[in-house]
């Protein structure tokens, strides 16, 4: 549903280059997945889910 609307979304908001900013979106997003096992293995299940709860 997200990735059917979001360069509606973007055009109507006014960005102009809508391809770029959704392809910066997506490579950040694969980058920070990528991360979560070596964030888990560093500070815990415990504190990743309290950090994820503080945002």
């Amino acid at each position: 549903m997200y990735n059917s609307y979001a360069s509606s979304f973007l055009s109507a908001v006014g960005i102009e280059n809508v391809a770029g900013v959704l392809t910066i979106g997506q490579v950040s997003e694969v980058v920070f997945i990528v991360t979560i096992p070596f964030v888990l293995a560093k500070i815990g299940m415990k504190y990743a889910l309290l950090a994820g709860m503080a945002m």
